[in-house]
């Protein structure tokens, strides 16, 4: 079971991919760590993606928990390709297509990113992969779907 202190066991690991719960602590996890890790690893958030036709379907949301990534393309505002999301539990109204997760990969600072969001910057923060798909250039970050609506 995820540890909402933000610390997660090998024992926990080995439900890779087995489903996504209605909520945090409820039912099964989908897992991406792993089966088998020697530590604990650090979780960070939560972090949310709300619904919106436009930029999070509920296509794109089945797509992140069938991979267990978060992809992202370069912000509206400019800079390089970055994986944005909320920072936070989903909210209670949220639409369909919104998703909440933890990720692995230590997001950017707060004073270096929009108020409210996380950030991770493919060639600034570690963990962050960087790849081109249909001539598009894309950061993606690994995450461990806790909601999926």
């Amino acid at each position: 079971m995820l540890a909402l202190g933000g610390r997660f066991f090998a024992e926990d690991a080995v439900v890779a991919r087995a489903g996504v719960s209605v909520g945090v602590g409820v039912d099964v996890k989908m897992l991406t760590a792993g089966e088998s890790l020697s530590e604990p690893l650090t979780l960070y958030g939560p972090f949310h993606r709300l619904g919106n036709p436009n930029t999070q379907s509920a296509a794109v949301s089945r797509s992140m928990v069938e991979s267990g990534k978060l992809w992202g393309r370069a912000p509206r505002q400019g800079g390089n390709t970055t994986a944005q999301a909320w920072r936070g539990s989903i909210p209670k109204d949220a639409k369909p297509g919104s998703v909440e997760f933890y990720t692995t990969v230590k997001p950017k600072p707060y004073d270096r990113s929009l108020p409210g969001q996380g950030a991770w910057e493919a060639g600034k923060e570690a963990g962050v992969n960087f790849f081109v798909k249909d001539s598009d250039e894309w950061a993606s970050i690994p995450i461990i779907i806790t909601e999926a609506r």
